[in-house]
């Protein structure tokens, strides 16, 4: 039977994986096979989110769709994955410099270093299959909602 409905039960746990290439940056990545070639130290951390629900969804919408200064509509995805990791966070064990475990804050996911985040970003969207190659569908189908959105906001513009 498929499932209707998302509990609070539902969860996604990412996997982040932390070090640094041969120039000393900071290199970050979420599947294995992704794994850079002659890196050596490698930091395992876990972060666990639960899954989005409808309301969710359209709050990340809402939060990330803006007005350009000619009246269309523009999709922040940036704005998006920040707030998607903020909102469905449960857990981590991440740590600060001197070791000591931090909660998963907004504070500390705006904190990070942003090629971390953008790993967490990744592996949480493979996580809850949102870029599925057979889910092209699905992308078609947020597109022709938020072209309606954009519709139905310059009608209400209008009266």
């Amino acid at each position: 039977m498929s499932k209707l409905f998302v509990t609070e039960n539902d969860e996604v746990v990412i996997d982040l994986y932390v070090s640094e290439n041969s120039s000393g940056n900071t290199i970050a990545w979420t599947k294995d096979e992704d794994r850079p070639e002659n890196v050596e130290q490698v930091e395992k951390y876990s972060a666990t989110f639960r899954q989005p629900n409808y309301k969710d969804t359209v709050e990340l919408l809402d939060i990330a769709t803006r007005t350009d200064v000619n009246g269309d509509f523009a999709v922040n995805l940036g704005s998006i994955r920040m707030h998607r990791i903020v909102m469905l966070i449960k857990t981590w064990d991440f740590v600060d410099e001197n070791g000591a475990t931090v909660e998963p804050t907004i504070d500390f996911v705006i904190s990070l270093n942003p090629i971390v985040a953008m790993a967490l970003a990744d592996g949480l969207e493979r996580g809850l299959n949102l870029f599925d190659d057979s889910d092209e569908d699905n992308l078609a189908n947020a597109k022709d909602f938020l072209a309606k959105a954009a519709e139905l906001s310059e009608l209400e513009d209008k009266n």
